[in-house]
């Protein structure tokens, strides 16, 4: 018998060698889903070989904010970030990564329609997600115009100068039926979620140092998956007709009303 103890105390650390994980592939094949009209962000991925859970990193943090056994997570705390990884034991895979970081313009000047010197009354978001002031006076940029700054068409006998969806107007500049919400306060970073549609209107009186959500919507029936979403705060306005806003645009997921900036 004590001739075999040597034998059996091998076979033990071989098999301890052979079950041990040196090593996880990052998780992949990731599937993102926004439900709850925008509200929620659903992620997904492939099962990892040999894993046994998976830890979920929010906003960069190096310790895990929490764990999963299964291949999906439901999330409806707005973030920045979201990292997965994969895990056996004290063996973690590298990040896949999940980005909703918003594109920030910290400062964009536009006009409104009654300053006759300048014509970039209009505003859009270019292909990088920076927000940018669009001259109206020129019939090819109308396509992609999201919001107008108005302030010389009456409705009910009286003006509302502020933020304008352009299909607001007889003429429409295009036929996007764009929303805006009564401002939120005067903290921007205070604003990490967009209202959920059904409190936004085609145009909105804007104030200094107001934070205004923006809905830039696909289609005149709702919110879709395709839609995006963005705030905007009032550094200044003039008499002059000047706006001077900071914008924050949700680009990187479609639908999603996350805008997270601080």
């Amino acid at each position: 018998m004590k001739r075999l103890l040597p034998f059996l105390a091998a076979a033990l650390v071989l098999l301890v060698r052979c079950n041990s994980v040196t090593s996880l592939s990052t998780p992949g094949s990731l599937v993102v889903t926004v439900t709850d009209n925008g509200g929620t962000l659903q992620v997904s991925w492939g099962a990892v070989t040999s894993a046994t859970g998976y830890n979920i990193y929010y906003d960069g943090h190096t310790s895990k904010d929490t764990s999963v056994t299964g291949t999906q997570i439901s999330i409806s705390d707005p973030h920045t970030k979201i990292d997965i990884t994969a895990t056996n034991g004290s063996t973690e895979s590298g990040k896949a990564t999940v980005d909703a970081t918003p594109v920030l313009t910290s400062s964009v000047t536009a006009y409104f329609t009654s300053n006759t010197t300048y014509h970039t009354n209009g505003i859009g978001f270019a292909g990088d997600g920076s927000c940018i002031a669009i001259d109206l006076s020129q019939q090819t940029n109308w396509s992609s115009v999201n919001f107008v700054l108005e302030d010389t068409v009456k409705v009910s006998g009286s003006t509302v100068p502020g933020f304008w969806s352009p299909d607001m107007y007889a003429t429409h500049y295009n036929d996007q039926d764009n929303g805006i919400g009564a401002s939120t306060g005067t903290d921007f970073n205070a604003l990490s979620i967009d209202p959920a549609p059904g409190s936004y209107q085609t145009r909105q009186a804007i104030t200094q140092n107001g934070v205004y959500p923006l809905w830039i919507s696909t289609s005149s029936s709702g919110w879709s998956a395709n839609d995006h979403f963005a705030k905007a705060y009032i550094t200044q306005y003039n008499t002059d007709g000047t706006v001077q806003f900071e914008v924050a645009y949700q680009k990187n997921i479609s639908g999603l009303r996350w805008l997270v900036t601080q």
